[in-house]
């Protein structure tokens, strides 16, 4: 409402529900308007009275566009002792385990990891370890071997496990990992 801050008393109206409101530019705090009785205030002639106003949403076309200037990629989201899922195009595994032991990165020269993996100067990265799957289903065992891995190739935090030695994740997380998998196919 336009100039909101001159007026001195806003109230509900009886048709508040279709978006009414009554405005005054003068409060009263006679007995009447003290019980709610506004129709009887004994000052209206001071005061006043109301008027009824209908109230408007504001629509603002830079606020959307401030909220899509606000997000945030997931890799900024990653924090140092999370386990992530990667995207691999390993035949053999439908994705790659991670915990993350260093915040992400960008490296300054060319980067060779303990599993021979080479990354180009500039590329941003996430150290940590690998888990390697088990004979159990969803269940990983941490590998004890540094890994530098892209951090475009996170595609999704597992936040709802503790990244142990021995881990497992549910059919429900594993099914995210995959349709997150499945979009970036598509």
């Amino acid at each position: 409402m336009p100039s909101i801050r001159s007026l001195h008393q806003v109230r509900a109206s009886r048709d508040s529900a279709k978006g009414l409101i009554n405005i005054s530019e003068l409060s009263c705090f006679c007995v009447n308007c003290c019980h709610h009785m506004y129709d009887q205030c004994s000052n209206s002639t001071k005061t006043g009275g109301y008027t009824e106003w209908e109230m408007m949403r504001e629509y603002r076309a830079d606020a959307q566009e401030n909220e899509e200037n606000e997000q945030v990629s997931l890799q900024e989201l990653v924090s140092v002792g999370q386990l992530v899922a990667l995207y691999t195009d390993d035949d053999e595994e439908e994705y790659y385990m991670l915990k993350v032991e260093k915040s992400m990165e960008t490296l300054r020269i060319d980067t060779t990891d303990s599993w021979g993996s080479l990354l180009p100067a500039g590329t941003p990265v996430f150290r940590g370890l690998y888990y390697n799957k088990t004979n159990s289903p969803f269940q990983y065992r941490l590998v004890n071997r540094k890994a530098v891995v892209p951090a475009a190739s996170v595609v999704y935090i597992c936040s709802e496990v503790t990244a142990n030695n021995v881990i497992r994740i549910t059919e429900e997380t594993h099914l995210n990992v995959l349709e997150c998998i499945n979009e970036i196919k598509c």
